[in-house]
């Protein structure tokens, strides 16, 4: 993927109550172009379950993603999307992707 006119989400970890004060800032990379979204995994992540959420709360997209198969194919009109990723070790990720 790449391209001058690709949308990149930064998908950050969300923060573990049980230790609110853990240094380091963990997150990973998603692209979105042309009706694909593509993730660059952790290396310690074997698979975790996406969900896409609109700007109404809806659930509108949901998948598996894994190494093998890093993209899912979902078309996106014009909006603001949440973008939740929880991992095969239970960490979640949350980023926002804007399309104008």
């Amino acid at each position: 993927m790449g391209g001058e006119h690709t949308n990149v989400i930064v998908l950050n970890k969300k923060h573990n109550t049980q230790h609110p004060k853990k240094t380091g800032q963990v997150f990973m990379y998603a692209y979105y172009e042309e009706g694909v979204m593509e993730f660059e995994l952790p290396a310690d992540v074997s698979f975790m379950q996406l969900s896409i959420v609109d700007n109404m709360g809806a659930v509108i997209h949901t998948d598996t993603i894994t190494p093998e198969n890093p993209a899912t194919e979902v078309y996106l009109s014009a909006g603001v999307y949440t973008i939740i990723c929880t991992t095969d070790a239970n960490t979640t990720f949350e980023g926002t992707l804007s399309i104008s």
